[in-house]
């Protein structure tokens, strides 16, 4: 036996030298000293033909394993003593929490890399390869599984950089539920297209568990990273085909998206939450196998995006893709070897399509449309355009955003960002507020001398058609309304400060995010006192909203893009809640942000008409 381990073994490796088996091979040299542990694993599937589909479910585990590793170091191993000293945590909250630290910013530095062809061990591996299978014969939805989506999908062992340990033995699938679900048909044979995701035994926990405050610094259910690696877990132990995909950056707000997505070999059309208000160039999903990625040239910088080899483009899963061409306008000194496509997302261009550089022209390929790109690529660790921003129009084509100084615009400014929906449903009621004045109280409610008020785009405002002073102005608010802000204004445009009754405080205090709420079948009336008599020429009310509109004393800088980067065009204090400009370059990409505060701004274009769209 031990002579016929070895042959198999010496088999092994010469096939494993073979033109066809690189990988195979790759993977083992890196091992080191812990090839043979690998080589075992081999060896104990080829001794049967019957063994034939775990061999290659071996192999498939080998040849990937490079660039897995487990994360360690002082800060991870203390934050894993946090979880595992926990008594009232279940397994399943502990693994969901192994893997979510390793999302943590502060992970990527000061750690060690473990790395798992160096460390996993053979009758681990075993295992683990064992028991995936027993799943896959048990499981009446597993047992028609394309081979291809279960070695992908559901037979790794590690989702992150997590510990690696035999989570398959610790987590099973509630016995009840399984027993109902192998009772009715379309839960029996078609799981993953119900979406009936069946619940791990001891997975119910709350997602307000001290412990995940303890060790994240934040709530669960407000990082998706960590909600799509929960269900990915809860998927592969249920022999689902799992898939981690994500937004790298959104095109069109802050932010990234993670979700998890059940693979069916059925149906291809995956439905992604808020994705038509949500928007991205890009689709990627995280992967066990190895895929194509950048290289790393000399004195070039490559983003870690593209440098990470266990993901894989699947925009056109999701979205109607162009291919395009981009021609540089000026060439770089020393020529790239990458250029990318970026887009506006927290206040910065990012990255998030790369192409191979071309004087001619760069193709990009399956790329979103309706978006804001910049092409351009790294000089050293910061990027340069090499074209115009441009907006991929939904028929395919290029239309560049290029400053045009021989025509001129005026435009009114009144967001930094768009407006939604729910910002707009605020506004439309307050709409009907009014406005009373006296010179004493109590004061007659009988004729406003303002009734209903004009929507704009962050704020409601009414002209006074009086030049009539009053010392008191008593504003009425809808009820069932939230309001945050109210400015009085005389004829010169300039506002006119009082005081307010205290009960309506939060009105008056110029804090665009500091509301009033009003009480349910009430009539609210805010009162402000100017001491004296004071004509009022118009009113504005700001109802309850995103911070993003424009308001007196906040400091504001307006840029447009030329082909150097943006250029400003000046800084101002705003005095009302708009902004007027006027002589802005026409055809050209538009920013303006706020010294004073906030995070979301979005760039702009202005029609010759004066009409602002956000991107």
């Amino acid at each position: 036996m031990k002579n016929t381990l070895s042959f198999l073994i010496g088999l092994l490796v010469i096939a494993a030298c073979s033109p066809g088996n690189d990988k195979l091979e790759t993977a083992l040299r890196m091992a080191g000293d812990n090839r043979p542990e690998l080589e075992k694993v081999l060896a104990h599937y080829s001794q049967s033909p019957a063994d034939s589909l775990k061999f290659r479910a071996a192999r498939f585990l080998i040849e990937n394993m490079p660039g897995h590793y487990t994360v360690a170091g002082k800060k991870v191993e203390w934050l894993r003593a946090k979880i595992d000293n926990d008594s009232t945590a279940s397994y399943f909250l502990k693994k969901v929490l192994d893997i979510a630290i390793c999302y943590l910013d502060d992970m990527s530095y000061g750690v060690r890399k473990l790395e798992d062809v160096r460390h996993i061990k053979g009758d681990f591996l075993i295992h683990h390869i064992d028991r995936s299978f027993e799943k896959r014969n048990k499981y009446p939805w597993a047992q028609n599984l394309p081979f291809d989506l279960f070695l992908e999908y559901v037979l790794p062992y590690r989702f992150e950089n997590e510990r690696v340990d035999c989570w398959i033995d610790s987590l099973q699938i509630d016995p009840d539920k399984y027993a109902e679900a192998l009772f009715v048909d379309n839960s029996k044979y078609t799981l993953w297209n119900v979406e009936n995701y069946l619940p791990v035994d001891g997975d119910q926990f709350s997602i307000y568990h001290p412990l995940i405050k303890e060790v994240l610094r934040h709530s669960f259910q407000y990082e998706c990273r960590n909600a799509a690696a929960m269900t990915a877990l809860q998927s592969r132990v249920t022999a689902l085909p799992a898939s981690i995909d994500f937004f790298p950056h959104y095109a069109n707000r802050n932010g990234y998206h993670y979700w998890h997505m059940t693979r069916s070999p059925e149906f291809k059309e995956p439905y992604v939450a808020n994705s038509l208000e949500r928007r991205a160039a890009k689709v990627y999903r995280k992967t066990f196998s190895i895929q194509p990625h950048a290289v790393l040239p000399k004195n070039e910088y490559v983003p870690p995006l593209f440098r990470e080899p266990f993901q894989k483009d699947v925009t056109e899963e999701y979205l109607h893709t162009a291919d395009i061409h981009i021609k540089p306008v000026t060439l770089p000194r020393r020529t790239p070897r990458y250029a990318y496509l970026y887009t506006f997302c927290d206040l910065t261009w990012t990255p998030v399509v790369i192409g191979e550089f071309s004087a001619e022209a760069t193709r990009f390929s399956n790329i979103g449309k309706n978006i804001l790109y910049l092409p351009g690529y790294y000089g050293s660790y910061k990027p340069r355009a090499m074209h115009y921003p441009f907006i991929l129009q939904l028929d395919g084509a290029v239309n560049y955003l290029v400053p045009d100084t021989t025509r001129r615009l005026k435009a009114r400014i009144e967001r930094k960002y768009p407006l939604t929906q729910d910002v707009f449903q605020y506004e439309k009621i307050v709409r009907p507020a009014a406005v009373y004045a006296s010179n004493a109280l109590p004061m007659q409610l009988t004729h406003p001398l303002l009734s209903g008020m004009t929507m704009r785009k962050s704020y409601l405002e009414g002209q006074l058609d009086t030049t009539r002073p009053y010392r008191y102005w008593l504003v009425y608010l809808p009820q069932e309304t939230a309001c945050a802000e109210i400015a009085f204004f005389d004829k010169e445009g300039k506002i006119i400060r009082g005081q307010i009754n205290e009960q309506f405080k939060n009105l008056y205090d110029g804090d665009p995010l500091s509301n009033q709420s009003s009480v349910f079948n009430e009539k609210i009336y805010a009162t402000v006192d100017f001491g004296r008599p004071v004509a009022v020429s118009r009113v504005v009310l700001l109802p309850r909203s995103d911070g993003n509109g424009i308001y007196p004393g906040d400091d504001y800088e307006l840029f447009y893009h030329d082909l150097d980067g943006w250029r400003s065009l000046g800084r101002r204090i705003a005095t009302d809640y708009f902004l007027d400009y006027d002589n802005l370059p026409a055809g050209a990409l538009y920013w303006l942000h706020n010294h004073t505060r906030g995070v979301e701004e979005r760039p702009f274009t202005i029609t010759l008409s004066g009409d602002i769209r956000f991107w």
